[in-house]
């Protein structure tokens, strides 16, 4: 089966204004939260090793039902805008299967908070829209920020990004200016700061990371031998800190790990060297007879020291969602269902916790939290 075919499953860049989560995440990135550590990836220390194998799930849960009354947001779209949402961040959000720009939110003890949505004809015109790390803010498709309680921000319209990702912190969004050759960061007002003019076209932005002071971006390459080059940024200067010849993957929300697929599985590369630190491969078998594909890369962990997989068709409810602990490949997690892919959220529905290295997975059957053991726990509600 050919890559085309398979689920580009990502996280994509905790949020692209009009792809939006892991992922990044791709780069979440739609991400969630659960505690308010927004510190840089600890390693492994404090993490118990747990036992390989495929975690146990309890029963499934009933399907969340999103309310029909709730506060109207005061952004341009007026009371089409909706959350039942009170309770302050650090939330997990996450989109809702089968609500086209519907999420929900739960507290750090895993109870429902309420949902968030805007009109699905909004989200269709506009893109879906992408949730800050910390699940306190949205970012809509026009450039409208609004808080996860329904209240207007912010607008980023004026500084014209495509491409734009949430900042690991939160409070700033990384994009491709309008000329399209150079990365601009920007506030939640738009007040847009030029970080660096390439000199070259910048195909996509797959991190952002005020706390780290650097981004990864994918751009035009000027070699001969690769099309592109994955390039790190320093916000704060606009120096190019490495450009290395690749393509678009994920990266961690530090931007210091980079994961792409490739024939033979995920290659985990450290961002600055290029240095290859690990290869994972997970199979699944195949829509043709006696063979099987590979599994592509869906998020990291916040912590970094986690990568979720995804195996499926395009456009269909994906097979199985692997979590491992990539530095020895050990399987923490597998699923056996048809796990829900949000509906024109464009990623698997596996989501990274801040500040842990915990994943929340929406599955048909419920809402789970991957702990960091690897267990599956069936969040109430």
């Amino acid at each position: 089966m050919s890559g085309d075919d398979r689920v580009r499953g990502r996280v994509r860049r905790a949020a692209a204004v009009v792809v939006v989560i892991v992922a990044a995440l791709a780069g979440c990135v739609l991400t969630v939260s659960l505690v308010s550590d927004h510190g840089r990836p600890r390693g492994t220390s404090g993490i118990s090793s747990p036992t390989p194998g495929t975690a146990a799930r309890t029963s499934p849960a009933t399907k969340p039902v999103p309310p029909t009354s709730g506060t109207a947001g005061t952004s341009p779209i007026g009371a089409g805008v909706l959350s039942t949402i009170t309770a302050p961040p650090p939330l997990i959000v996450y989109p809702l299967a089968g609500e086209l720009g519907a999420f929900e939110a739960r507290g750090d003890q895993g109870d429902i908070a309420g949902t968030f949505s805007v009109p699905p004809a909004f989200a269709q015109r506009w893109g879906y829209p992408s949730v800050a790390p910390d699940g306190s803010k949205v970012l809509l498709g026009n450039g409208v920020v609004m808080s996860i309680q329904g209240t207007d921000i912010g607008d980023i319209a004026a500084a014209g990004l495509t491409g734009a990702v949430w900042g690991d912190d939160s409070d700033h969004i990384c994009g491709i200016g309008a000329s399209g050759d150079a990365l601009v960061e920007t506030g939640l007002t738009g007040a847009a700061q030029v970080v660096s003019p390439t000199g070259t076209s910048l195909l996509d932005v797959l991190g952002c990371s005020p706390e780290a002071d650097r981004a990864v971006v994918v751009e035009d390459s000027t070699s001969t031998d690769s099309p592109s080059a994955v390039a790190v940024i320093e916000l704060s200067t606009g120096q190019v800190l490495a450009s290395h010849p690749g393509a678009a993957g994920i990266v961690t929300h530090d931007c210091s790990l980079f994961a792409e697929d490739d024939a033979a599985g995920v290659t985990i590369r450290d961002v600055a060297s290029w240095q290859v630190v690990a290869q994972v491969t997970r199979q699944w078998p195949s829509q043709t007879p006696n063979s099987t594909s590979v599994a592509v890369a869906a998020a990291f962990s916040w912590d970094g020291t986690r990568l979720a997989l995804a195996g499926g068709i395009a456009g269909q409810p994906n097979d199985a969602v692997w979590v491992v602990t990539w530095s020895d490949d050990t399987t923490l997690y597998q699923s056996q269902d048809s796990v829900q892919v949000a509906q024109g959220s464009g990623v698997v529905a596996v989501f990274p916790v801040i500040g842990s290295s915990a994943f929340v997975l929406v599955e048909s059957g419920g809402v789970y939290m991957l702990g960091a053991d690897g267990g599956a726990q069936l969040l109430p509600g």
